[in-house]
């Protein structure tokens, strides 16, 4: 494992280009070669231009990375595609049909996902956007040119594309609402170290005495920004990122919490507890006290900032990281996995993410980073470098 000579990011052993910058590892050596070392620049100096370019493409070519090994895993499957008639299952028939045959096909419990692609074009696809709207998916509806998401009344989601790249086609998904129940919130654990929500239905993912994860149902986003702000007077506002229907932060014990409002007033809520044993002590605490409103503060376990590092960027690049860190953990997953639709299913919620986060990192002035910045940026490439390498081959 060494440095690319162009960036000084962290190369893979036997890598062939650089996951930070793009450039070939030969090129950008044979370069170098021609030019004065200056070590000290990369330790000391201001930072290389353009780093905001080399971020998107290491989340691209990460990404691609996925899309080759699954369909290098499919090679058996033929190499052209299947024509198969509308889909009839039980997501079908929330949507309109068309009587045009479709392609990749994936149905499973509470998702659908398929394409439309015989003799497709533009007006087909504006066209069957106006049936949709009328069979009701009108509900926070989102609409361009090309793209179409709206919800219907009983929660149902429906995401359209056009895609006229080379074969025309539309692109379609549909996603049942979560399953709500009467939510009873745990007296342990992770859960005990924000407030409880107002709404008592929900679906609880994970209950771990590391993580805990749930879907929260009859909460809007204006009650998920009320929830965000009982989180933050809890303590959670450390390194904090908010966006539009997304929040994150820590305590200052370096408990994490992930706040999203899905649509469909549902909220999810996902906490990360840093030392289990005193979010146990925690809740005990709490339940003698019965008092949740705010978490006790010790000492943080995470690395502090460096002096004149700017919180923003580090918040931004710990965000980056904790994203590379679950991407190492989805590929580990499904290495040795043949579940294609599920990899498919789950391949599309990453690309979700990867959309908010090539988003929060193009919002970053790279000609205003400093020498820490910059430091800061090569100690957080060097570790997610260093986790790519573990990738099952």
């Amino acid at each position: 494992m060494g440095n690319c000579m162009k960036c000084g990011a962290v190369l893979p052993d036997g890598a062939a280009g650089c996951p930070v910058c793009g450039s070939s590892v030969a090129a950008a050596n044979s370069v170098q070669s021609q030019q004065p070392v200056q070590p000290e620049l990369a330790q000391h100096g201001e930072p290389p231009k353009k780093k905001k370019k080399g971020l998107k493409i290491a989340l691209i070519v990460l990404l691609c990375l996925f899309v080759l090994g699954g369909l290098s895993r499919c090679a058996g499957c033929g190499a052209k595609e299947k024509m198969e008639p509308w889909p009839q299952g039980e997501l079908a028939q929330v949507i309109p049909s068309m009587d045009k045959q479709c392609a990749n096909v994936y149905e499973m419990d509470g998702y659908l996902s398929f394409e439309v692609v015989e003799k497709v074009e533009k007006t087909d696809y504006d066209a069957y956007v106006v049936e949709c709207e009328g069979k009701g998916f009108t509900e926070e509806a989102k609409k361009t040119n090309d793209d179409f998401e709206a919800y219907n009344a009983d929660g149902y989601k429906l995401t359209l594309r056009f895609d006229d790249f080379s074969d025309p086609k539309i692109h379609v998904d549909v996603e049942a609402p979560e399953p709500m129940e009467d939510l009873i919130w745990p007296s342990s654990g992770p859960a005990t170290l924000v407030p409880a929500p107002e709404s008592k239905k929900g679906s609880i993912e994970t209950d771990s005495e590391k993580k805990f994860a749930v879907y929260i149902g009859d909460t809007s986003s204006d009650a998920w920004e009320a929830y965000v702000a009982k989180c933050q007077d809890a303590g959670f506002n450390i390194d904090y990122t908010k966006g539009d229907s997304n929040y994150s932060a820590k305590n200052a014990n370096g408990d994490s919490v992930k706040i999203s409002y899905e649509g469909a007033n549902t909220m999810r809520l996902i906490v990360d507890a840093a030392n289990p044993s005193e979010a146990s002590a925690s809740a005990e605490s709490s339940a003698e006290s019965e008092n949740v409103e705010s978490q006790p503060v010790t000492e943080t376990a995470s690395t502090p900032d460096a002096p004149g590092l700017d919180p923003d960027f580090k918040a931004a690049m710990d965000e980056y990281e904790s994203f590379m860190n679950g991407y190492v953990e989805f590929m580990n997953t499904y290495s040795e996995s043949d579940n294609v639709v599920a990899m498919a299913v789950d391949y599309a919620k990453w690309m979700s993410d990867y959309a908010d986060m090539t988003s929060k990192i193009d919002s970053i002035d790279e000609n205003s980073l400093g020498s820490e910045e910059y430091a800061y940026y090569m100690e957080v490439m060097g570790r997610v470098n260093a986790n790519l390498a573990t990738i099952a081959a």
